[in-house]
């Protein structure tokens, strides 16, 4: 048997969710944080080195820094 979501449930904690307004240095921070992890995790994955492709994990630091990028965008915006 499957495992079984209601429609109420899927995606719920992301679309409810708000974000705190930031600073515009707190902005470039957050993607410079998420930057630095990212190529910090690639260059120490053995899997992301092995298969020269991003992981699991790669790819989820990556959409961070696109969220964190989108954000400065946003911030640059106002």
């Amino acid at each position: 048997m499957g495992l079984v979501v209601s429609a109420g449930q899927v995606g719920a904690p992301f679309d409810v969710m708000s974000f705190p307004e930031m600073s515009m240095s707190a902005v470039s921070d957050a993607l410079e944080d998420a930057r630095t992890q990212y190529e910090q995790h690639t260059r120490a994955c053995r899997q992301c080195r092995a298969d020269s492709a991003p992981c699991a994990v790669a790819k989820h630091l990556w959409r961070l820094f696109n969220k964190a990028r989108q954000n400065q965008l946003r911030a640059n915006e106002a």
